[in-house]
């Protein structure tokens, strides 16, 4: 097996500054504190708040791609429902069975579901 050292990092997964110092054919390889692997961001203190920002945000920007499809009134609200479903909430909740799911994270998942589900049928 090749390792190359120009894309190989570091990370130490505590709550206190703990640094590693690994040497990889005499190079020094580079400590970060968040990176994302199969579609999930990881930080450094292990704490999940980061992912679940950013899949929300994710989530946000497909919500608002799909408004032509929230407006419109030719398609009835349990084919925007299905369409809701596959295609924000999968979105928002890939990679959920990983989260620390704490009171506060619940309460925004349960607002923004609030905030679409409002949306696909016109209540302001």
């Amino acid at each position: 097996m090749e390792v190359i050292t120009e894309k190989s990092k570091v990370m130490v997964n505590s709550r206190d500054e703990t640094h590693a110092v690994i040497l990889m054919n005499g190079e020094l390889l580079e400590e970060v504190g968040t990176f994302t692997y199969l579609g999930g961001t990881i930080t450094k203190d292990g704490t999940s708040e980061t992912d679940v920002r950013r899949r929300f945000a994710i989530a946000t920007s497909a919500m608002a791609r799909l408004s032509r499809i929230w407006k419109s009134n030719n398609i009835s609200f349990s084919v925007k429902f299905k369409l809701y479903k596959t295609l924000v909430v999968s979105i928002l909740l890939y990679g959920c069975e990983t989260w620390t799911l704490l009171a506060a994270t619940e309460r925004k998942i349960r607002a923004f579901e609030m905030r679409c589900l409002r949306k696909l049928l016109h209540i302001s």
